[in-house]
């Protein structure tokens, strides 16, 4: 009996910010516990999460429009980071309109099967009245993030729900926007000290700011926890090093990823999941607001130095190699040299595999703004043998080509817009495993986003020089060469072998003023590039042939024994076809010189005076003919 095997669950998880600890954290326990189920993450990463409503965030955002729905089992939003609701909204709306189930992580969406959420407000509340019982402090100042945003302003109710339970009234002047920062806690704290404002206490949204706040107090000589006590919430790994260590609140956000995974296991067996989970969070005490613990770790201490040294180096390293390859790129002589380039640094990237991918025509011109092309052109592919240049053409809705194959094999997969302010470049998709230099690849895709774009510009800037030296070249009507493009293109052609023997044509209308006169312009160009063609088609591809101007023509190639006899012939063979099968009221005719006598390159002008005299001599012999036939 045969037994299918059951097809590897996807799971899609979207998030943004590339090196903040909140998202590595979250994201390093989801990779490990999906493991476990054997489960694999097609992670769609906006890279950038200081969102401010230009250009560049619509750029960054477009990433989500490359959520292939029919390839996910489930969805996991790690909603927080994503700062722009309307975004929110549409990729949970468009899972559910596919079937596909969504767990929300940390703020919920109303849409989504199940929404995992944190007491924030719990533990803001629970540390200012810990500042207010314990401390004895009466006037605390608030650090919110974005006056507005949803996280920041829960934090700011959960403070004034506190006072007012405590007997103390809000004052608006106590509070102030930190943005989520240290520049922007640094500023608010400077301007509350200017304004002579005294507080006893202040009560910061997160670490950062609760960091920065300490450190411009110092500034100003004012000691933590001495005068101003001083507290943060997030548990980061630098607010447990610092002096003195931050108290805050360390969220279980590590058992609610985890969740996440079970919510959606859950859906899949049929099982229902709860609307709504909240879990709790553990209050850490510190020196920051006068509390004492057991001291330094000094262990955790030295830990955290050495990875922020060791951070900073290859942050270093990185940023050379960037500038060393953005430069190289922008220097290459052509389109293929520039790709050449970007496959020899990709052969180095800090993955087992990689696909660049790029709106199919976006280097003949093509702008899609910010959606992406039907299909897409896989530029570049780094894989177990190198990495190498590509001319596949697939569906966007693929992703990637042989995508089941690849997400099995790689079990997670990232995927990085490429996009120039709000325009799409196309994307880099690459194995996933570690969010280990998330912020040197966001730097990657950026810079390879630009130059992407230069590549497109000096592609278009060729063709358009080579366009204006076509027309620099050629004739406008009949498309031969004019008098320039003529020495130029033998020059080119036979400059090389300037003792090489020539046979040079020059061929004239006859009767152009005539025609012209009776039957117009038009007809008179007609019957000049009647001729051009008749010049051409008895060359062929031996010579170079060149309209000199007006009714004057001049051909030259390498001389071959009889090749002025069948160049005759086939001249006056066009001719005559012509005006046997055309119904206009004239005859095309045309007088030519022929100069067959092995002459040089380096004498050309020479053999093209002798070519127009014997020219001139066998138009005259026409005109004389004409005036001796009876009528």
């Amino acid at each position: 009996m045969c037994i299918m095997a059951m097809k590897k669950r996807v799971v899609g998880v979207c998030f943004s910010g590339s090196g903040e600890e909140y998202q590595t954290k979250i994201i390093e326990v989801l990779m490990e516990y999906a493991r476990g189920y054997d489960i694999s993450l097609m992670f769609y990463a906006s890279l950038d999460n200081k969102y401010n409503h230009n250009l560049h965030d619509l750029g960054e955002y477009s990433v989500y429009k490359l959520i292939n729905f029919d390839k996910l089992d489930g969805l996991v939003m790690i909603s927080e980071s994503i700062k722009d609701n309307a975004v929110l909204d549409d990729i949970v709306s468009r899972a559910k309109s596919a079937g596909v189930p969504v767990v929300c992580f940390d703020k919920p969406i109303d849409n989504a099967d199940c929404n995992i959420v944190f007491d924030d407000c719990g533990a803001i509340e629970s540390i200012t009245e810990h500042l207010i019982k314990v401390h004895g402090c009466r006037r605390i100042n608030f650090l919110a993030g974005y006056f507005g945003q949803y996280v920041s302003d829960r934090r700011l109710e959960s403070y004034k729900c506190a006072l007012d339970k405590n007997g103390i009234p809000f004052d608006p002047e106590r509070t102030a926007e930190g943005k989520w920062w240290a520049g922007g806690a640094k500023s608010a704290v400077n301007k509350w000290l200017e304004e002579g404002m005294t507080f006893d206490a202040i009560v910061c949204a997160n670490d950062n700011m609760a960091m920065a706040a300490a450190d411009e107090l110092a500034s100003h000589g004012i000691s933590v926890p001495e005068v101003v006590k001083v507290t943060g919430i997030d548990d980061l790994r630098a607010a447990e090093c610092y002096i003195p260590r931050i108290t805050t609140a360390r969220f279980k956000h590590s058992e609610g990823i985890c969740k996440a995974i079970d919510v959606l296991r859950d859906i899949w067996a049929g099982r229902s999941a709860e609307k709504r989970i909240v879990f709790g969070n553990d209050l850490v005490f510190a020196e920051s607001c006068g509390c004492v613990t057991n001291g330094l770790d000094k262990i955790k201490i030295n830990s955290y130095a050495y990875e922020l040294s060791y951070k900073n180096e290859i942050t270093n390293i990185f940023d050379k190699h960037l500038i060393r390859f953005t430069n190289n790129v922008d220097s290459a002589g052509s389109f293929e040299k520039s790709l050449d380039i970007m496959a020899n640094y990709l052969e180095r990237a800090w993955c087992r595999e990689l696909w660049v991918c790029i709106n199919d025509g976006f280097f003949e011109g093509d702008d899609h703004g910010a959606e992406y092309a039907e299909t897409m052109h896989l530029m570049l592919h780094r894989g177990a043998f190198g990495c190498e240049k590509s001319d596949i053409i697939f569906s966007a809705s693929e992703l990637i080509p042989d995508f089941e194959n690849k997400i099995a094999e790689n079990t997670n997969l990232l995927v990085m817009p490429l996009h120039v302010k709000e325009t799409t470049v196309g994307y880099v998709v690459r194995e996933f495993m570690s969010t280990q230099s998330l912020d040197q690849w966001y730097m990657f895709s950026m810079n390879l986003s630009g130059m992407f774009d230069v590549i497109r510009g000096q592609e278009q800037l060729r063709k358009a020089n080579a366009m204006l030296e076509n027309m620099y070249v050629h004739d406008s009507m009949t498309g031969l060469y004019n008098r320039r493009g003529f020495f130029k293109a033998i020059s080119e052609k036979f400059g090389g072998s300037p003792s090489c023997e020539l046979m040079v044509v020059s061929a004239d209308l006859d009767g152009l003023k005539e025609i012209n006169d009776k039957y117009g312009h038009t007809e008179g160009d007609n019957a000049i590039e009647t001729v051009a063609s008749a010049l051409e088609y008895a060359c062929g591809d031996r010579a170079v042939c060149a309209r000199f101007g007006g009714d004057e023509f001049i051909a030259a190639g390498l001389y071959e024994a009889g090749l002025a006899e069948d160049f005759e012939e086939k001249f006056d063979s066009f001719i005559n076809d012509f005006n046997a099968s055309s119904d206009v009221q004239y005859k095309v005719g045309a007088s030519i010189g022929i100069v067959a006598d092995r002459c040089t390159i380096e004498n050309i002008d020479r053999i093209i005076s002798i070519a127009d005299e014997r020219m001139y001599m066998q138009k005259n012999e026409r005109k004389q003919f004409v005036r001796q036939s009876p009528r």
